[in-house]
């Protein structure tokens, strides 16, 4: 399956996503050398670890729909975390689908 230029194939076993929003890799270092997070350890060992490139504005929103797009906030539409609704006032989360301007890898594999 080809999605915004990028190729992916459909993973041969059950996958999860883990994220750890907002952590430096420092922080990990010092709980795998300090032998506090096994779990972590064993899915690091045993799966796939990568310190992933955060894109620009470097909010939570805009980074996990980069993840699950494959694509940067240009393109994703996703420029922050909240915006403020013009009719309402009120701020808006910016995780709604409708508010995705790129397809997901989600939405290619369902």
């Amino acid at each position: 399956m080809e999605l915004n230029g990028i190729s992916y194939s459909w993973p041969k076993k059950p996958l999860a996503v883990v994220c750890i929003d907002g952590g430096d890799p420092e922080y990990l270092e010092t709980g795998l050398r300090d032998g506090i997070i096994p779990n972590i350890a064993r899915f690091m060992k045993d799966g796939f670890y990568q310190v992933a490139q955060g894109s620009m504005p470097s909010f939570t929103c805009p980074n996990n729909m980069s993840i699950v797009t494959g694509t940067e906030p240009e393109v994703h539409g996703i420029s922050g975390n909240f915006f403020i609704d013009p009719k309402s006032g009120e701020p808006v989360v910016m995780t709604g689908p409708e508010l995705l301007r790129s397809r997901s890898i989600m939405s290619e594999f369902s």
